[in-house]
C-alpha cells in the first residue's frame, strides 16, 4: 500500500471540514481536543457525532452526551478501525458499532475508464445545488418514504449551505436523453478531496450511470490539484464493487459506536 492508499488524520479531518459547507451544521469543541458534528436538521448518525472523543473516557463520554442531549440524537463516536477493539471491549453489552468502508484513489491507482459514456455530464460549481441536482437526489429510491427524506432533510440542508473559507464544490448531474439520472459531487480542501452523494435515479439504475458519473467527478478532482480523493460506502456492497472497479483502493474500516 502506497502513501496514497493511507487514511490518515488529515484525510479525517478535511472529511469533516469540508462538510461543514455540506451537510453538517456546526461543530462543537470539547475536552483534549475532541469534536461533535451536528446537523440542525438530519438526525442521522452519520451526521451527528465525535470525532477524536474516546468513549472510554469519561469527559469525553459526558461531553458527547451533553451534545447528543441537546440535539435529540443518540450519543455516537467516530472510532477509527485500530481502536475498535479496545473501545468496543470497555463498553460492553451498553454499545453497538456500525462500521464503514473508506476507500481513496489517487492517479497512480485510478483505472483506465472503459466503460461506454453514454452520459452528457454538466458540472457546477455554486455552493447552491441546481435543481436537476436535486431532483435525481430526491428520486433514488423505489421506497418513496426515503425519497421523502432526502426531500426534507438533505436537499433543504444543502439549499442553505455555504462554503466555508478554503472549501470549493464540484457537483455533476448526468444526463440521459436529455434527461437528469445521475448526479455526485465533490467537495475539496487544500490537497484533500471527498466524492459524495452519488446517485442513480431509481427507474434508471443497473445502466452504469453511476459508474459513469463517478468515473467523471474522480478524474475531474484528481486534474483540480487533489492529491487524492476519498469516499465512504457500506461494507460488502455492489457500491464498493464499483469503486474498487474504478481504481478506488480500501483504506479503512472504522466505526461508529453508538451509547
Amino acid at each position: 500500500m502506497t502513501s496514497s492508499q493511507l487514511l490518515t488524520n488529515e484525510h479525517i479531518a478535511a472529511n469533516f471540514e469540508m462538510q461543514l459547507s455540506g451537510y453538517y451544521s456546526g461543530v462543537t469543541t470539547g475536552p483534549d481536543g475532541c469534536f461533535y458534528y451536528y446537523s440542525d436538521e438530519i438526525p442521522s448518525l452519520s451526521w451527528n457525532h465525535s470525532v477524536l472523543a474516546d468513549p472510554s473516557v469519561a469527559s469525553h463520554s459526558e461531553f458527547v452526551l451533553k451534545q447528543a442531549n441537546l440535539m435529540d440524537r443518540q450519543a455516537t463516536f467516530f472510532v477509527r478501525e485500530d481502536d475498535l477493539e479496545r473501545v468496543m471491549s470497555a463498553l460492553g453489552d451498553r454499545a453497538s458499532v456500525a462500521r464503514e468502508r473508506w476507500m481513496i484513489c489517487s492517479k497512480e491507482t485510478l483505472l483506465a475508464d472503459s466503460t461506454e459514456n453514454s452520459l452528457d455530464v454538466v458540472f457546477s460549481h455554486d455552493p447552491v445545488p441546481p435543481q436537476d441536482y436535486c431532483q435525481v437526489l430526491t428520486s433514488l429510491f423505489d421506497d418513496e418514504a426515503l425519497n421523502d427524506r432526502f426531500r426534507d432533510f438533505y436537499v433543504p440542508t444543502l439549499r442553505r449551505s455555504k462554503l466555508r473559507s478554503g472549501t470549493t464544490v464540484c457537483r455533476a448531474v448526468g444526463y440521459f436523453a436529455g434527461e437528469p439520472v445521475a448526479c455526485g459531487a465533490f467537495y475539496r480542501k487544500n490537497g484533500f478531496a471527498g466524492l459524495y452523494s452519488v446517485g442513480t435515479v431509481a427507474s434508471k439504475q443497473k445502466r452504469g450511470f453511476g459508474q459513469q458519473i463517478s468515473v467523471a467527478l474522480t478524474q475531474a478532482a484528481l486534474s483540480s490539484g487533489a492529491d487524492d480523493i476519498f469516499l465512504q460506502c457500506v461494507i460488502g456492497t455492489h457500491v464498493e464493487r464499483l469503486y474498487a472497479s474504478i481504481g478506488y483502493v480500501s483504506a479503512e474500516m472504522p466505526g461508529l459506536i453508538s451509547i
